[in-house]
């Protein structure tokens, strides 16, 4: 009789994900918010927020409050 098609089995589990990356080709979370900034895709209050975020900072900051209507 035959043994499932020609499969082999493996003693012990297969890697199902990819090795991590070398330790000088990550980037950490601020390094990754610095490009975003540099690149245009965010603002600087929105770096300044999320980097506030990520040192663990989080309470609730006062809003501005700002009106789009100019006054005469």
């Amino acid at each position: 009789m035959g043994c499932g098609g020609g499969r082999s089995y493996l003693p012990f589990p297969y890697p199902t994900t990819p090795a991590p990356a070398p330790a000088e080709r990550q980037q950490s979370t601020k390094d990754i918010l610095k490009t975003r900034l540099a690149e245009g895709e965010i603002t600087v209050e929105e770096y300044l927020e999320m980097l506030r975020v990520l040192e663990g900072d989080t309470s609730p900051r006062p809003q501005k409050k700002t009106s789009h209507i100019r006054m005469p």
